[in-house]
């Protein structure tokens, strides 16, 4: 074999190992075909809580006995739907392509651990068996993924799905104090404790809106279902947060009654501080009622014949009793209004001749 021949040899034989290095090597964008964090779909695999963490915001979410709770906001129970949309889709989350490991590139990626508040990654920490700590990023523009890397692992890759995580623990509340529906509800009494009025609300068994006990003279509605606002409202408002009732709390401004047809009332106060809309409630026998129902009672609904799924035993309540009543809950000022009109509000400012 001539030198000629035996140059050509080495120099096939490099590249073949070149090419293969180069398979091999971390700058292979293309991602195996494997899921992003693969102990979540262990048989076994027990997720017991989740950390939520992005600048001063934090969420600790814990699973007890099957129902999530938000741990910073007083074990107040979390919103069930979007606990399964985040679990879903980090179970579901598959590696698609390998993207830069430049660190200096992270910011833009919302992929940094440090610096300014837009350029942050949201830290998640779950807790399986082994903790387990991913770096999410920022959505991909043009596709349905998102970018993420581990902590301490400069090394970014874009995964399948839109996860998002918020870390605001506000954000994570149940949103329903309770779920009474209409049928169940017999009157909604609304007393102005300053100015001293009060009226009563009342829905006849085939009518389709609510009407005013003792209503004015001489006025008519601004619309045939103005009325039903506060009915509505009260299984609709939306809790902003929740926290313990202060020991020296300032005295309510407006309280409604929710006299149920199962002989209780629930009462709701409700108040004004710091420019923040608070509510409490109490479930109590109304003192009217000559005799409560049985606890395995159900109340018919009068719209379908059909039995409500409330009964004496049951107000779909997101916490006990008990802890309702060591509670407030923060409420939006759209939702307080609403809560707080005047009967005036509900009638045309111009009288009838």
């Amino acid at each position: 074999m001539n030198r000629k021949t035996t140059i050509q040899i080495l120099v096939g034989v490099l590249v073949a190992l070149a090419g293969g290095l180069y398979l091999l090597s971390p700058s292979t964008r293309e991602a195996p075909d494997r899921l992003w964090i693969p102990a979540l779909s262990e048989p076994n695999a027990e997720l017991l809580s989740i950390t939520i963490e992005k600048g001063d915001l934090s969420t600790e979410l814990v699973n007890q006995g099957g129902q999530w709770q938000v741990t910073n906001r007083l074990g107040y129970p979390a919103k069930l739907g979007a606990m399964i949309d985040l679990v879903s889709a980090l179970r579901s989350a598959k590696m698609i392509e390998r993207k830069t490991a430049n660190p200096e590139h992270h910011a833009e990626l919302r992929l940094s651990e440090s610096g300014a508040e837009d350029t942050r990654a949201t830290r998640i920490r779950l807790g399986l068996a082994e903790d387990h700590v991913v770096l999410l990023g920022q959505a991909a523009s043009q596709r349905d993924a998102t970018f993420v890397r581990s902590p301490g692992d400069h090394q970014v890759w874009l995964v399948s799905g839109k996860i998002t995580a918020s870390a605001s623990p506000n954000d994570w509340l149940s949103p329903a104090l309770f779920d009474i529906p209409e049928t169940a509800v017999e009157s909604v009494t609304v007393k102005h404790l300053a100015s001293g009025e009060s009226y009563t609300l009342v829905r006849e068994a085939d009518a389709m809106n609510w009407s005013l006990v003792e209503p004015p003279t001489g006025l008519t509605l601004k619309y045939s279902s103005i009325l039903n606002q506060i009915p509505s409202r009260l299984t609709q408002f939306k809790l902003i947060d929740v926290a313990h009732r202060p020991a020296n709390s300032v005295d309510a401004t407006s309280v409604i009654e929710v006299a149920l047809r199962d002989k209780r009332i629930v009462q709701l106060d409700l108040v004004e501080e710091d420019e923040r809309y608070w509510l409490t409630a109490e479930v109590k026998l109304n003192p009217l009622a000559e005799q409560p129902l049985a606890p395995d009672v159900q109340l018919e609904n009068s719209e379908t014949g059909n039995a409500s799924s409330v009964t004496s035993s049951d107000l779909g309540l997101s916490v006990s009793e008990a802890a309702l009543a060591k509670l407030r809950f923060e409420i939006s000022a759209s939702n307080f209004a609403t809560l707080t009109k005047v009967r005036s509000d509900y009638f045309d400012t111009q009288s009838e001749d």
